[in-house]
């Protein structure tokens, strides 16, 4: 989902609003279900639309991005039954869950990891290549084996 001026902005909206229905599903679900269950269904519920294809809109902008932290924020609030003002980095890492950004952060690393193990589609394998299997020579400026495209 990419509007007219190449930007994630609709995706984003997408992503916020389902993600919003699930956080009133856990509310609901709060007062009857133990705290095991109400993780279980954040993790199936939610976090989903937060990994899904996030390697590509994962570069959207800080500013969409905050918009998903603040509701992963408001689920963590909801699962623990803290206060409004709760900071919310403790919170999750009590609950073991992963910020928004370690979500983006792990899904691409494990695309490019995929990538080069030819674990993926033909397309992405192609996309990332090795510098060791280009340059023979040793250079001081490469920190990493890894030649990324353009």
């Amino acid at each position: 989902m990419v509007d007219q001026l190449l930007n994630w902005e609709v995706k984003i909206s997408t992503i916020k609003k389902k993600a919003s229905k699930g956080i009133g599903t856990l509310k609901y679900s709060k007062k009857y279900l133990p705290l095991l269950t109400i993780q279980s269904m954040y993790r199936g519920l939610i976090e989903p639309y937060f990994r899904y294809c996030c390697p590509v809109w994962g570069s959207c902008g800080s500013t969409a991005i905050n918009e998903l932290k603040k509701l992963q924020n408001r689920a963590t609030r909801i699962v623990t039954n803290s206060r409004y003002d709760a900071s919310p980095k403790p919170i999750i890492k009590k609950l073991g869950w992963h910020t928004v950004n370690e979500i983006i952060q792990m899904e691409t690393l494990s695309m490019v990891y995929k990538s080069i193990n030819d674990l993926a589609s033909t397309y992405l394998t192609e996309m990332f290549s090795r510098l060791s299997d280009t340059n023979k020579r040793e250079l001081r400026n490469n920190r990493s084996d890894l030649e990324i495209p353009i």
